[in-house]
């Protein structure tokens, strides 16, 4: 949402009501993080409100909540519990708003101030800016501080400061993880790092398919792990398969992990890399969209195409049949440079039979 207002230059407030959030794993500390760095880079203040209102709860819940147990219902810690909770759900609002310069409406039954508070915030403001002298891309929070000149004294309200930009050889891992999630979700493709694709389908019963994807990405782009000295390199697979009406229908997150020495550095640098995956679907049409990312050196790539799986029960003009496959190579699955899901693609996957995959 921040992002879809980032191209009005005037200050935005967004109000979000919402009944409480929690924060726990580290997917929604790197969704809070990029939310926020969104929202001040799109100049646009966060006014969550909590729906909950205020809340008079009984010390052990309310007849929603089955009676709880044990010796904490006795010595109050089942209480604290409850209400440690309920603080917790308030205090990631209390920070998006903090955080983006907004303001959050907590314990209020008036649910209409919290845009009363955004109305009045934008009815008078001024808006500056200025060029960093610290350019270095750490990623680290940079505060800003504005005061008044000569003497003079007033109660100022502006965001607190930035997240700088940030190489990739500083992510963390919650960095790394929504940054696949954020480039999955971009509407134009990535095309740093090279990749092919084919699709297929094979019918496995009266209504399912079982549909093998096979990813191909240049040996070339792997071997620039061994340059730094690394033995193995890691590339990251994330993907999703969603139907003609644009709901996701299933989706994939995968490693893989590559040795890069010896004769396999050599043998890379002369064939692609395959990666296989499959999913389980009913006939109908269908758009996948697969990401590949080098963990060693952040390249991207994204593949994007649409098939469709015909229903071969209603067939009744040409042959039914499933896919046909033309190889000239079969591969015992032990030679594979990676291991993750082997046991699952062999026991699926009508192109590995007696442990050799048609490639």
């Amino acid at each position: 949402a921040v992002k879809m207002l980032s191209s009005l230059s005037e200050r935005k407030s967004l109000v979000y009501f919402a009944g409480g959030l929690r924060f726990n794993g580290m997917e929604n500390q790197a969704q809070l993080r990029a939310t926020i760095n969104a929202a001040i880079r799109s100049n646009v203040n966060l006014y969550p409100v909590d729906a909950r209102g205020l809340m008079a709860e009984a010390p052990l819940g309310d007849a929603t909540k089955p009676s709880p147990g044990g010796i904490g219902m006795f010595t109050g810690a089942s209480s604290m519990a409850r209400i440690s909770a309920f603080q917790q759900s308030q205090d990631l609002l209390y920070t998006l708003a903090a955080d983006t310069g907004g303001k959050a409406l907590l314990d209020y039954n008036d649910l209409s101030r919290g845009i009363v508070d955004a109305q009045l915030a934008v009815s008078s403001y001024y808006l500056l800016g200025y060029y960093t002298t610290n350019p270095a891309p750490d990623g680290k929070f940079r505060r800003i501080k504005i005061g008044l000149a000569d003497g003079q004294s007033a109660k100022l309200d502006y965001r607190q400061g930035y997240y700088a930009a940030k190489q990739f050889s500083k992510f963390t891992a919650a960095d790394k993880e929504r940054q696949l999630e954020e480039a999955l979700m971009l509407g134009d493709p990535i095309t740093d790092l090279t990749i092919a694709m084919e699709v297929n389908y094979f019918k496995l019963n009266s209504a399912e398919y079982f549909v093998p994807v096979a990813v191909k990405i240049p040996g070339s782009e792997l071997v620039l792990a061994k340059e730094t000295g690394s033995e193995r390199t890691l590339i990251d697979f994330i993907g999703e398969v969603r139907d003609e009406y644009g709901t996701v229908y299933s989706n994939l997150r995968d490693k893989v992990s590559f040795k890069v020495k010896g004769e396999t550095a050599s043998a890379l640098l002369k064939s692609p890399i395959e990666f296989d995956c499959g999913f389980t679907l009913l006939p109908g049409k269908y758009v996948i969209k697969i990401l590949a990312r080098n963990a060693e050196t952040g390249r991207i790539g994204t593949y994007q195409t649409s098939f469709t799986i015909p229903n071969l029960m209603r067939e009744y003009k040409r042959v039914p049949i499933s896919s046909v496959i033309l190889s000239s190579q079969r591969v015992e699955m032990r030679q594979a440079l990676y291991t993750a899901g082997k046991d699952r693609m062999q026991a699926t996957n009508p192109l590995v039979m007696d442990g050799l995959k048609l490639i």
